[in-house]
């Protein structure tokens, strides 16, 4: 399974049993971006992605080289490489 940003965001979602729709709820977004993101065919803006990552209880740290490239460090039981990019 490749760790992109989406595929990391998804899983992380998955574990903790929630559907899109509560996602967007729990954040003040669209079910529509939440998808858009998971399959990584929108990069959410950082504040999106720390939303997420607060919500989904991580400890990740999100470093950001320039806006177009995010590298999350982190602990997902599911990214073997720990680095999930986008």
């Amino acid at each position: 399974m490749i760790n992109t940003l989406g595929n990391c965001l998804r899983q992380a979602r998955l574990a903790k049993n929630l559907t899109q729709k509560q996602v967007a709820d729990a954040i003040g977004m669209s079910v529509d971006s939440i998808r858009y993101y998971e399959r990584d065919e929108v990069q959410p803006k950082r504040e999106t992605i720390e939303k997420l990552l607060k919500l989904y209880n991580y400890p990740c740290v999100l470093l950001t080289n320039n806006e177009n490239y995010i590298n999350i460090s982190c602990s997902f039981p599911f990214c073997t490489e720990h680095t999930c990019t986008y």
